[in-house]
């Protein structure tokens, strides 16, 4: 076998195993990362959302993304004070919730889009990684 023959075969085979490397390597950080318990985590949301009169209906829409559906006489009811407050404290529990199950990371939030009974977009996350809503109705 010549010279030219034999770099290339080391050459090769050194590819090879860089690329066997960084796959094991890849498959041991998925292994080792911690899975979401959704069961959990969902369940704690909905026994915290029961306390809350009300809200009647909540939807995951992806991760960390939430529509809640809020009774239409309390929402109209409430002064624009008592809406921010009460989306606020419920944006923080959810984050706080969804923060513990490792289903965002700690830096995150969820943001939470909220609809009265007759569907209608009444507050959405607010601007930039705050946990305030902007109120729409």
């Amino acid at each position: 076998m010549s010279d030219e023959k034999k770099k290339k075969l080391y050459l090769l085979s050194i590819l090879v195993s860089v690329i066997i490397i960084v796959v094991s390597i890849i498959t041991l950080i998925r292994m080792s990362s911690p899975k979401v318990d959704y069961d959990s985590m969902n369940k704690e949301i909905m026994q915290y959302v029961s306390k809350l009169d009300n809200i009647k209906d909540i939807k995951p829409n992806g991760d960390g993304i939430y529509k809640i559906m809020l009774e239409s006489d309390s929402w109209y009811a409430g002064t624009e004070k008592d809406k921010m407050v009460y989306c606020k404290t419920v944006n923080e529990a959810l984050t706080v919730i969804c923060q513990k199950y490792k289903a965002i990371k700690d830096t995150q939030r969820v943001d939470v889009y909220y609809y009265d009974e007759d569907r209608i977009n009444i507050a959405e996350p607010g601007k930039g990684n705050t946990l305030e809503s902007t109120i729409l109705h």
